[in-house]
């Protein structure tokens, strides 16, 4: 169905989505409630629901397309599948969150993709621990100089409701 998925700007990859994955969705769509009512609604000649443009999907050998892209069923196992074939594949090495996005919506499409992938890279351990610094080297510590010499100022500290001693429970402390 889908012949090639680009790993990088200088090497494409042969994927094949594999018919053991088509039969995963195919059957998974059959027990989708939102995929059975966009079913029902297109085949009551409904081309408009108020979240999704019904003319853009079609049916394809049990699959639902949307934009010729495959309709995945809300199964949190089967999206996370896809996920780590598009994003913890050696292939495509931990992209980002971007590229991760791009990559999964060349061959399919669910409600709230994106919230979705962005979650899952956000999370991913691999992706937290070689996530490169992207800010300047912190500076070295400067001494104070004379002008600024911290004894050229008093400080007073008010320390209040300590237990009542000699009819006081308060403390007045001047550093001077």
């Amino acid at each position: 169905m889908f012949e090639a998925l680009q790993a990088n700007t200088t090497e494409t990859i042969n994927l094949e989505i594999d018919k053991e994955l088509l039969n995963e969705i195919r059957t998974l769509s059959t027990a989708d409630r939102e995929i059975q009512q966009i079913r029902r609604k297109k085949a009551s000649g409904i081309t408009h629901d108020g979240k999704i443009a019904l003319g853009l999907c079609e049916e394809n050998e049990g699959i639902l397309l949307y934009d010729g892209l495959i309709w995945i069923p809300d199964n949190n196992d089967l999206r996370l599948r896809i996920l780590r074939d598009h994003h913890d594949a050696q292939a495509v090495g931990h992209p980002g969150r971007t590229r991760t996005l791009e990559l999964v919506s060349r061959n399919f499409y669910w409600p709230q993709q994106r919230r979705y992938v962005h979650r899952y890279v956000d999370h991913c351990d691999t992706c937290r621990r070689i996530k490169p610094i992207r800010h300047a080297p912190f500076g070295l510590q400067k001494p104070i100089e004379p002008p600024h010499r911290p004894w050229d100022s008093i400080s007073m500290d008010f320390i209040t409701g300590l237990p009542t001693s000699n009819g006081s429970d308060a403390l007045w402390v001047i550093i001077d």
